[in-house]
């Protein structure tokens, strides 16, 4: 696994990373809470957001149905194995293109 998604995998599967609540939690003054898109940052938005949903023909072990709200995209995240997940980083290029801070 490329160390970039390795990174992210790590921060997805402990909830510890560059998310909204965790700099809030360790009062991170300097911390930017929301997406480029403008959400607060979570784990679950790489598969909630738009721009990844457009992708979603083309994602690993996709479900029946799109995730559309925390406990389905914790349930597919939770699903992929770390091949699975760096294809998923790769279809969407959700931190390369879209949500890249």
């Amino acid at each position: 696994m490329p160390r970039h998604a390795l990174h992210r995998w790590l921060a997805l599967r402990s909830s510890h990373g560059d998310f909204s609540w965790y700099h809030r939690r360790f009062q991170h003054a300097d911390a930017r809470l929301t997406w480029v898109c403008g959400h607060n940052k979570s784990p679950e938005h790489l598969v909630l957001c738009r721009h990844s949903q457009r992708h979603f023909l083309h994602w690993p072990k996709r479900p029946a149905a799109r995730p559309h709200n925390r406990a389905t995209a914790v349930a597919y995240l939770g699903s992929l194995t770390p091949t699975d997940f760096v294809e998923l980083l790769d279809c969407t290029q959700f931190y390369t293109r879209y949500c890249t801070r």
